[in-house]
């Protein structure tokens, strides 16, 4: 294999992803995806600010995580900040998990950095794969394209500049550069549903249909053009309405599409899925009982007459 060409190939597609992007917040783990991130933007000439976030949630290794993070940081000539975070007292405080506890963590401290610093962009280490997994996901829960359509390579202030590239590509790139990087032992453990699809159910795929992951990939890439073009119908339709925070039930039949549009505008103002569903199959029998109310996350949806209308809480 020629090395150069791997590691041309994975540095040209994060070259297209990253376009003028120059300063970034890096979230630096130290396993594979973030390391081979580091180096790359590096080579790439941006600057990065990196951030290892230690969760205390794995005794020693989390304490090794970070001292190969300081001791890889040190070696490049890159200031690594170091934050610390009491994961089992956030969720005390605000009834989460622990997967989103760390969540909003880091990415809380990430925006913070981002602010003090001026960097463009929060970089974080998703990859091909990592996307086919969302996808899988979310279609296991029942997702729309909204949720199929996966990761975008840059949105809402995250740059996924390896988006486009396959794990067997980064771990290729971080070879023939000669870069060692730390395993997180949980990645192993099938009992998370995203290690069961990682471990077990794609290789278990892959054995009947040879190149599954190209062509996943290639229908994630269908769903977001997809889910663009829907997306501006949809707001010409909100366009066209007299009041962002009520839906004509005349708007719904005209539209020609009365379901996406009425789950686009209950999802805007908060409502669940059940909720949804409720609002749809009574529109489907004609409409809303005159008064009927639920409660969303955001406020009141509210039937009349003539239209659906939302409060918001006060």
């Amino acid at each position: 294999m020629d090395g150069n060409r791997t590691i041309s190939k994975v540095e040209q597609q994060a070259r297209v992803i990253l376009g003028d992007v120059r300063h970034v917040v890096l979230g630096f783990s130290g396993g594979a995806d973030s390391t081979a991130l580091l180096r790359l933007l590096l080579r790439c000439g941006v600057a990065v600010e990196a951030v290892h976030c230690n969760f205390h949630l794995r005794g020693l290794e989390s304490d090794r995580d970070m001292e190969f993070c300081r001791q890889l940081c040190h070696n490049l000539g890159l200031p690594l900040d170091v934050v610390h975070f009491d994961v089992p007292a956030y969720q005390a405080e605000h009834n989460v998990g622990t997967e989103v506890a760390c969540r909003e963590l880091r990415y809380d401290y990430f925006c913070g950095k981002m602010s003090s610093t001026g960097a463009e962009r929060i970089a974080v280490a998703h990859h091909a794969d990592d996307n086919i997994e969302t996808l899988l996901l979310n279609l296991f829960r029942g997702a729309g394209v909204a949720g199929l359509k996966g990761m975008l390579p840059d949105a809402n202030g995250i740059i996924r500049p390896l988006l486009t590239t396959s794990r067997r590509e980064i771990a290729e790139y971080l070879e023939e550069l000669g870069q060692d990087y730390i395993v997180d032992s949980t990645n192993l453990d099938s009992d998370y549903r995203r290690n069961f699809i990682r471990n077990e159910l794609l290789p278990a795929i892959e054995s009947r249909w040879t190149g599954v992951r190209k062509t996943l990939v290639n229908t994630i890439a269908n769903l977001q053009a997809d889910n663009e073009a829907l997306e501006a119908y949809g707001a010409k339709v909100s366009a066209s309405l007299p009041d962002a925070d009520t839906l004509p039930y005349r708007t719904l039949r005209e539209s020609g599409s009365c379901e996406w549009i009425l789950h686009r505008w209950l999802a805007g103002h908060g409502a669940k899925a059940n909720v949804a569903r409720e609002i749809g199959a009574m529109m489907r029998r004609g409409r809303p009982a005159n008064g009927k109310k639920w409660i969303t996350h955001s406020g009141t949806i509210t039937a009349s007459r003539t239209a659906l209308h939302f409060s918001a809480t006060e």
